[in-house]
């Protein structure tokens, strides 16, 4: 579920491993994503994926906890350039990777489990079955809450 980074790159590497994915999101995987997204640009070169960064940092730095002593700002040095993704070359490669996956444009409701299956329940009414559901829409997904 969902159509954001998690969830294709997820996608993307499940059909690339030969399994059967289904894809159910709020809205299309086509629409723009709202977020930026950033990557230790090693990260991309070792997968030969850095033409999908749109910018690049060297020397980069980092501040925690307060960030101040009485001289000032205390920096913590990388060795690590950090990039900025090319967010629409980003979506379009995970997307062209996906190029046969079947989307469901629907809105989720509830998640019941049956048995070894787990049937998501839509507001349209309709049901997806799947062995394995992997909600990936997002920080504010209903389906994941804390319990005291």
């Amino acid at each position: 579920m969902g159509a954001g980074p998690a969830a294709l790159c997820i996608a993307s590497e499940l059909i690339q491993q030969g399994l059967e994915v289904s894809a159910l999101a709020s809205h299309s995987p086509k629409e723009p994503w709202p977020n930026t997204y950033g990557i230790w640009a090693e990260e991309l070169e070792s997968l030969g994926m850095a033409s999908l960064l749109g910018h690049r940092w060297k020397n980069t730095v980092s501040y925690f906890g307060h960030g101040k002593d009485e001289e000032g700002a205390i920096p913590t040095s990388h060795d690590f350039d950090y990039g900025l993704f090319d967010q629409a070359a980003f979506q379009k490669s995970l997307l062209d990777r996906c190029e046969n996956l079947d989307w469901a444009i629907e809105t989720a409701e509830n998640i019941v489990f049956v048995g070894k299956i787990t049937e998501v329940l839509c507001s349209s009414g309709k049901k997806y079955r799947a062995r394995i559901v992997i909600d990936a829409s997002g920080h504010r997904s209903p389906f994941i809450c804390c319990r005291s």
